[in-house]
């Protein structure tokens, strides 16, 4: 999420809106493959760092970068912003934890 940022900062498209349309599914395999052979505990030691150097980085903005136009089109209308990463990012956090607790509790989507 840095880098896709980053990339709205300079006016360009974040790469991983190009697998939108596909409902991220090859992000999403890619991250899989990467992280397949970790346990629980390396997984959320690696998802509390990259949180953290995340919060890092937003901290480094200013506060007008946050909803500022580059330029760049969000896949889903309406300018692309840092804030609308966040946003889209929390959004995913709640989504994939109802799942987790559906899923627990045997109880689907």
């Amino acid at each position: 999420m840095i880098q896709a940022c980053q990339e709205i900062r300079r006016g360009q498209a974040p790469g991983y809106y190009a697998d939108a349309a596909n409902d991220y599914a090859n992000l999403n395999a890619a991250s899989v493959a990467q992280f397949m052979s970790c346990s629980k505990e390396e997984l959320l030691k690696e998802l509390i760092t990259s949180r953290q150097e995340f919060l890092n980085y937003l901290g480094t903005l200013d506060p007008s970068e946050w909803d500022a136009d580059h330029g760049v089109a969000h896949h889903r209308g309406g300018p692309a912003t840092a804030g609308r990463i966040v946003e889209a990012l929390l959004g995913d956090y709640r989504q994939h934890t109802k799942e987790i607790r559906n899923w627990l509790a045997g109880r689907p989507d």
